[in-house]
């Protein structure tokens, strides 16, 4: 399991166009007897989309590919990120407050158009199981 690829390191960015050999590469990622590979990334900003698009759109016979799309409740994606600033982010004194919700909704606003919008651009690639 890679998670969060592009958007976990602030400090030491990936590329977003990588192929499969690249990506392997560049996380360090060895799949000797491994018969799937799942990656889990954010959908906050469309070049972590386009990296995903980019990455799967590589993929060639015999590997297959699927790409499972969750679109969160917009409350829970607030609490969650709350919840890692205060764990990962150096925020431990972080509060629920009107002033950090409006914050939030201020920078994220965008995310459920580009959800929409980057779901009809790669919906050859989603498959329901």
């Amino acid at each position: 399991m890679v998670y969060e690829p592009w958007n976990a390191s602030k400090k030491n960015p990936k590329p977003f166009d990588l192929d499969l050999g690249n990506f392997l590469d560049s996380f360090s990622i060895d799949l000797q007897g491994k018969p799937i590979l799942a990656i889990k990334e954010t959908s906050t900003r469309l070049d972590y989309i386009r990296a995903i698009d980019n990455l799967l759109s590589g993929v060639k016979e015999p590997i297959k590919s699927n790409l499972i799309w969750i679109i969160r409740n917009p409350f829970h994606v607030y609490l969650s990120e709350v919840s890692a600033r205060k764990d990962w982010w150096g925020e431990d004194k972080l509060e629920h407050t009107s002033e950090v919700f409006e914050g939030w909704a201020r920078k994220n606003h965008h995310c459920y158009f580009i959800a929409f919008v980057s779901c009809q651009k790669i919906q050859w690639h989603l498959h329901f199981i």
